[in-house]
């Protein structure tokens, strides 16, 4: 059975309000002939209201009552998850030694206004619950599509890469929060080196995860944490396997019909897990931005989310040796500053292949039990 999204229908509510306006006792009231004053009487009018005597407090606004939400894993379903990964340079500056000014203004220049655009869709297929509880699935790309732009040109990736995407194969286990217990790549592509130049996999991170259940109001905040590869990997030794820590805040902005709608505030940082691996090398990374996500009440999880920020990269590396520089020569370091736009949005529909089995009348939670038979 195929579960769609659900809607509210706000015209049936507006049409009722209507109705309860034009009510035939309402036209009826307004029809029957008004008594006429005596004369020379006043007509009477209803009293003011009284002022609040000085000093005194209003009564406190009624209390809003927090809402119940409960994520949930559905086994023997599909998960489709359509989204879009879009990074783009805003600008590039560097330090160095005027030996290697022209050096670094060829590559900053060709750096600047470069964008990427990664198109996926991924399906991940939840089965039957294992032993110990969690939901054994299996994900898979069915759609992939990147479009480069350097230098105002549109370039199409060298080799077959999106076949390589599209041979991508995951195995893995969620629990019945949908939280990440297990997961491997079984599907090798034929060029890994590619892939891991890739920001796809931010999507994974794009979806805020609740964890647990919360019970929340208008207002009410928390806060995950996660960490991920950069967007765009570093070719510089030492800061080729640098990551980053996202701290994401989100806040319940309001709950109409069966959604729950989130702003999003997101900082950025480096991942003290993936440290620089040589001497004299750092990175220095922060940045932020916000968003919006969507969490549909019914099917546990959330539906929709984007989110705009900036990334800023601040680097130092040493130079390598000049061929006409002696070889006892140091060269020093240089450093750059990289300013990165990272947007991600996405959309997300779970569709279950076999409802729950419906209980037979006298067998539900509420059912009241049969009366004894006499004697008994």
């Amino acid at each position: 059975m195929t579960r769609l999204l659900s809607w509210p229908a706000f015209a049936g509510a507006a049409l009722l309000a209507a109705w309860a306006i034009l009510s035939p006792a309402s036209a009826a009231g307004a029809s029957e002939a008004k008594p006429k004053p005596a004369p020379g009487s006043k007509p009477a009018q209803a009293p003011k209201p009284a002022k609040p005597a000085p000093g005194s407090k209003q009564p406190p606004a009624p209390a809003v009552a927090p809402v119940a939400l409960i994520p949930k894993c559905w086994d023997r379903s599909i998960y489709n998850l359509d989204g879009r990964v879009t990074t783009s340079v805003n600008d590039v500056s560097f330090e160095a030694p005027p030996a290697y000014h022209d050096s670094f203004a060829f590559w900053t220049s060709r750096m600047k206004g470069g964008q990427r655009t990664e198109l996926i869709q991924l399906l991940t297929t939840t089965r039957e619950p294992a032993q110990d509880g969690n939901l054994p699935f299996h994900r898979q790309v069915s759609r992939f599509q990147v479009d480069i732009m350097e230098q105002g040109q549109i370039k199409t990736p060298a080799g077959p890469l999106s076949q390589n995407v599209s041979d991508l194969r995951w195995e893995g286990a969620l629990d019945r929060e949908c939280n990440l217990r297990d997961i491997a790549l079984i599907g090798q592509p034929v060029h890994p080196d590619e892939i891991d130049q890739l920001s796809f996999g931010l999507l994974d991170r794009l979806s805020p995860r609740l964890g647990k259940r919360r019970d929340m109001k208008p207002g009410d905040s928390y806060t995950e944490t996660i960490a991920f590869p950069l967007p765009q990997r570093l070719s510089i030794k030492g800061l080729d396997g640098i990551g980053v820590v996202m701290s994401r805040t989100l806040t319940l902005r309001e709950v109409h019909a069966n959604e729950a709608v989130f702003q999003l505030a997101v900082t950025y940082q480096g991942d003290p897990a993936t440290p620089p691996t040589e001497p004299r090398t750092t990175c220095t990374i922060g940045g932020g931005g916000t968003g919006e996500a969507t969490f549909d009440l019914t099917d546990g999880l959330f539906i929709r989310a984007q989110m705009e920020s900036r990334m800023t990269i601040d680097l130092e590396a040493p130079l390598r040796r000049l061929p006409d520089q002696a070889e006892d020569v140091d060269p020093g370091t240089a450093k750059s500053h990289i300013d990165l736009a990272v947007n991600i949005s996405g959309t997300q529909l779970v569709t279950r292949l076999f409802s729950e089995p419906e209980e037979e009348p006298g067998t539900g939670a509420g059912a009241q039990p049969e009366p004894a038979a006499p004697g008994h």
